[in-house]
């Protein structure tokens, strides 16, 4: 692991680089509070990632292979186009949440 170094969002983080001969991965730490639902209902998450355990459970109890797959290119067609990402400071959709509630991607490119 190499170049270390604290950043912050709406909170601290850390990242690091795992670098091997043949690739270098950044690797995002980022702390968060896991916080019961009746905690979050009456008083919100303490900082936005406190949502994510619950984000990830409603995620994966609740797509289908197909929307995960139509999400995962989703993203990937705003992060090249510089509009999503934690180095971007405009667009923050939760995609999944979009593609739960209408139809499947491979609708619009394949019509």
């Amino acid at each position: 692991f190499r170049n270390p170094r604290l950043l912050y969002a709406e909170h601290p983080y850390v990242t690091i680089d795992y670098v091997s001969e043949n690739y270098k991965i950044k690797i995002d730490i980022v702390l968060f509070f896991d916080l019961d639902l009746d905690f979050i209902n009456n008083y919100g998450p303490v900082t936005a990632v406190d949502r994510s355990p619950w984000h990830g459970r409603y995620i994966k109890n609740n797509l289908t292979e197909e929307q995960k797959n139509d999400v995962r290119i989703l993203k990937q067609f705003f992060k090249a186009n510089h509009c999503y990402g934690d180095k971007s400071a405009v667009g923050k959709v939760d995609f999944e949440i979009l593609l739960r509630l209408t139809i499947f991607l491979s609708n619009y490119y394949t019509n």
